[in-house]
């Protein structure tokens, strides 16, 4: 059925691109896996989202949740596969991920939910989407690979559109090591969301600020 795994199946977008890297037949089996991905039900045709993993092993049933950190997982992967394939399927499946995230998932005021999750509607008949609800805050972390995706995407609207989330992050962001995490409290930063950031400094062409976040996130190895 294409991917890794049996049931629960996830979409494993790091392995991919890991495969991908590889060449050879890793590569093969990896475009593979993308193009089964894109194919089966965890993408939802409708609004270009992906789910986060499918409960069946052939990707005929998703489970209910759409969150922003799989959505720029999932387009970076994408991307990946569409280049070494030369297949513009796959990306207009990654840039119609990105699309849904800041369609879907960004409030009014320009900040993140962490997902749209369906798996409360515990009435919902089963042949038919149930209701969706916005929940949690996106992690600083989750933002900084959205960046980072959107960058990747390249031309004039997704270079905005990351411009606008990274000032959106660098308001948010405070002397004393913290960064805003869960429910717009402030958290102590994990190695991941310095990291995070890290990366969308550098694809900004930001080095000196992606170096003051590597060493935040080496303090904490």
């Amino acid at each position: 059925h294409g991917g890794f795994g049996g049931a629960p199946k996830n979409p494993e977008p790091e392995l991919i691109r890991f495969m991908i890297a590889r060449g050879g037949k890793a590569r093969d089996v990896a475009i593979a896996a993308a193009r089964a991905l894109v194919a089966g039900a965890v993408h939802d045709k409708s609004d270009g989202g992906f789910y986060r993993r499918a409960i069946d092993e052939a990707w005929k049933e998703p489970f209910y949740q759409k969150t922003l950190l799989d959505q720029a997982r999932i387009a970076l992967a994408l991307m990946d596969a569409a280049d070494a394939a030369n297949d513009g399927a796959l990306r207009t499946a990654a840039n119609g991920a990105l699309e849904f995230a800041l369609k879907n998932l960004q409030r009014n005021d320009g900040t993140f939910v962490e997902a749209l999750d369906g798996t409360g509607d515990s009435g919902a008949d089963s042949a038919h989407k149930p209701e969706f609800v916005r929940v949690g805050q996106a992690s600083t972390g989750t933002l900084g690979l959205l960046v980072v995706a959107l960058k990747r995407a390249g031309g004039d609207w997704y270079d905005k559109m990351a411009g606008e989330v990274d000032r959106h992050i660098r308001a948010n962001l405070g002397e004393d090591a913290r960064l805003p995490h869960i429910d717009g409290l402030p958290a102590e930063a994990t190695a991941w969301d310095y990291a995070a950031v890290a990366l969308a400094c550098r694809s900004l062409g930001d080095d000196a600020m992606a170096g003051v976040f590597l060493e935040r996130a080496n303090k904490l190895y």
